[in-house]
């Protein structure tokens, strides 16, 4: 058994087995998410993006943050070995030293591991440049994973609710970012600790610095597990950065200070009207003021109509539905099993089919009224209680 002991620090030394985590990891984790996404399919056919490992009826705040938390741990890693294992064997081979090293190399340095797992480094001018083209490609590679984090809906849910006041921008960069990596770093660093058998200090200070970019600490993992680990946090790391910078850079406050900075394009409507002669400079005034005046009144009527048109929809589709027969509107209106959207499917109903509908429910958290129905036997969506959206007409026995 005392032979055993050092295995972790000889089998990391050679690199082999780190390589070969990160790829079972990537592995596995596209394996779930293939499966996941054939049972989403299967259980919502009606859908043609159900969603990987989450689900369209899910509210967006649970599905932005596990579609987060997914991106973030899983396609960004996943990405990045992937263009590695494809892009190392390359460099290997112009080096000589065969495709496995390369592969080690090139993950130690998309991943920025402070320890890597090979000391080997390119020699020749050929592999010096070859490496320096090979680490840029492999950038752009993970950027464009982590850009992907940018139009995440929990992403834009947030730009969308953010204040545009300096009190809020300073709120956000001064506060909420640095609580939430102190947050990701005492969670990160207690996982670490078990890997490593450090003391948890050590392994909080070792992820806080992972986390803001500075030196903290001369400790380094020493074992496959802690490595892969820093691996995949440093990556996601550098993904909150993006997500960071792009939620300031939305902010109105700094899009004002661009357009300081930068000036503004000019516009038909910035462009000031040709000099008139002080002859008709008068008539000249007074015809843009009754143009202006009657541009007024002509949004003033449109907008009373929108007002008008926005309160009788909304109270049309506010309005109880009565029970009775109803015709189908959309062809493959799905039959549920439960009266939640998110049950699963039973059958699907043509457009033109009469069904009877005995009980109706409001669903405020999905924005639908649906109805059970007896033949055959489950739940359906009647109206979309949001935009108006109809799947069933009411057959109204009094016009029959």
């Amino acid at each position: 058994m005392a032979d055993l002991a050092p295995l972790p620090r000889r089998l990391y030394a050679n690199g082999q087995t780190y390589v070969f985590w990160l790829l079972s990891y990537s592995a596995i984790l596209l394996v779930v998410m293939g499966v996941s996404w054939r049972i989403q399919k299967w259980r919502h056919p009606h859908h043609p993006e159900p969603g990987v490992l989450t689900s369209i009826s899910w509210p967006w705040h649970a599905r932005g943050l596990v579609s987060l938390f997914l991106l973030l741990f899983g396609a960004v890693p996943v990405m990045t070995v992937l263009a590695c294992c494809v892009l190392g064997p390359l460099l290997g081979t112009v080096e000589g030293w065969g495709p496995m090293l390369g592969i080690e190399y090139t993950l130690a340095n998309a991943f920025g591991l402070s320890a890597p797992p090979s000391a080997k480094f390119p020699t020749s001018a050929g592999g010096k440049l070859f490496d320096m083209l090979l680490s840029m490609w492999v950038m752009v590679v993970s950027a464009c994973a982590m850009g992907l984090t940018v139009n995440m809906v929990f992403m834009l849910r947030l730009m969308d609710q953010t204040s545009g006041t300096a009190c809020a921008f300073f709120r956000y960069i001064m506060i909420y970012i640095p609580l939430l990596a102190l947050l990701i770093a005492a969670l990160s660093g207690g996982v670490l600790a078990l890997f490593e058998g450090w003391p948890y200090a050590d392994a909080f200070w070792f992820m806080a610095a992972q986390m803001s970019g500075c030196q903290l600490t001369k400790l380094t993992p020493q074992t496959v597990e802690g490595t892969v680990f820093q691996s995949i946090i440093g990556l996601a790391a550098v993904a909150f950065n993006v997500m960071f910078v792009a939620l300031v850079g939305a902010h109105p406050l700094m899009t004002a200070f661009i357009n300081k900075v930068e000036g503004r394009e000019e516009r038909d409507d910035d462009v000031p009207p040709p000099a008139k002669s002080p002859a008709s400079l008068k008539d000249f005034i007074t015809e843009k003021k009754d143009e202006m005046k009657r541009l007024n009144d002509e949004i003033d009527s449109i907008k009373a109509d929108i007002a008008r048109r926005e309160k009788l929809m909304h109270t049309k589709m506010q309005e109880k539905l009565p029970v009775g027969n109803y015709t189908i509107l959309v062809d493959g209106t799905s039959v549920t099993s439960g009266p939640g959207c998110s049950t699963d499917d039973v059958a699907e109903l043509a457009e033109g089919t009469k069904v009877s509908v005995v009980e109706i429910q409001e669903f405020p958290e999905e924005h639908r009224l649906r109805g059970r129905i007896v033949q055959p036997a489950g739940w359906i969506s009647l109206r979309d209680t949001y935009d108006g959206y109809t799947w069933a007409v009411y057959e109204d026995p009094e016009l029959q």
